[in-house]
């Protein structure tokens, strides 16, 4: 039994390191393609076009690194138990999982920023600067799991007890979950909002102050499911059954809104990159939109937080 147990503490240590690296690895085929393909399109901004690249490379490979961070940590417990895998697993849930999707998905807004830069060269400075704000905000979720790796891993002690190892995979999958629907709506976003700046110059300060703003209303599950999280790490272990209760609530309450609030950003920014002129009454409907769409998660915040705190 300990045999198995040991082997599944080294496959967790190197999906904590192989997972980030696939999706980076997978997302920046997609981003060289499409460098391949621009320069093709025009020769002429070849600088630009490779500055955006190596630029939002460098970024996104941040995820493989943290990945590979956590796995050097993990590889350092001491005493393997049935307990600490559990553990573990909710660790790479945590970070490993987000990390694996922000290196794949980050690559859109990467990709529609060079094709922007292809047809507008002179404009490559704002699209680039616009490309590394969203990508560097996709990272929010991937820094968000390692803190929640981090109390996790400080929960591993020698006779931690399989309920106190299920509580810690339950806390992990809570935010690492809760991360699919806000992660594949922010690459929605994004990648509009990448391409509208170039393709739409005169709307740059617009699209600006707009993708802020909406890009924290599409990250809002993210930080709602982090509170859950740490509920869960820090509550007793006497009731698993609404521990995992409250991960599953709030893992499937932040699914729809997280991709609702995307493609309306998305519409929204395309709408003000077309007519910069009434960009006030886009931004505020959409905004609008997405902060209704984001109770919806608070209402599951609210069920979560009744089981954890009410139910014994």
């Amino acid at each position: 039994m300990y045999e198995v147990v040991v082997v599944f503490h080294y496959l967790i240590v190197a999906l904590m390191v192989i997972g980030p690296a696939i999706g980076f690895a997978c997302g920046q085929r997609l981003a060289a393609q499409a460098i391949v393909e621009a320069l093709d399109l025009q020769p002429k901004a070849g600088s630009s076009l490779f500055r955006s690249f190596i630029l939002g490379t460098a970024l996104n490979e941040t995820t493989a690194i943290i990945g590979l961070i956590m796995g050097i940590i993990l590889f350092r417990v001491e005493e393997i138990t049935s307990a600490s895998v559990f553990a573990e697993l909710g660790i790479w849930f945590a970070m490993g999982f987000p990390g694996l999707l922000v290196g794949f998905l980050a690559a859109y807004p990467q990709r529609a920023a060079i094709f922007a830069i292809a047809r507008q060269p002179h404009r490559a400075p704002r699209i680039i600067s616009m490309m590394m704000i969203l990508m560097s905000m996709m990272q929010m979720s991937v820094i968000l799991g390692l803190v929640i790796g981090f109390f996790v891993y400080g929960k591993i002690v020698p006779d931690m007890t399989i309920a106190a190892g299920i509580q810690m995979c339950a806390a992990g999958c809570t935010f690492g979950l809760s991360a699919v629907g806000p992660l594949l709506g922010m690459s929605h976003f994004t990648e509009m909002a990448c391409a509208a700046t170039g393709q739409y110059p005169l709307a740059h300060t617009q699209l600006l102050s707009f993708s802020f703003l909406s890009q924290a209303l599409i990250e809002t599950p993210l930080f709602l499911a982090l509170v859950i999280s740490m509920l869960i790490v820090y509550s007793s272990e006497s009731g698993i059954i609404p521990l995992c209760a409250a991960a599953l609530t709030m893992i499937l309450v932040t699914f729809g809104p997280g991709i609702a609030s995307g493609m309306i950003a998305h519409v929204a920014c395309r709408n003000i990159g077309e007519r910069p002129e009434h960009a006030g009454l886009f931004s505020y409907t959409s905004l609008v939109c997405q902060a209704i769409i984001d109770a919806s998660v608070i209402y599951g915040l609210i069920v979560a937080v009744t089981l954890l705190v009410i139910v014994p």
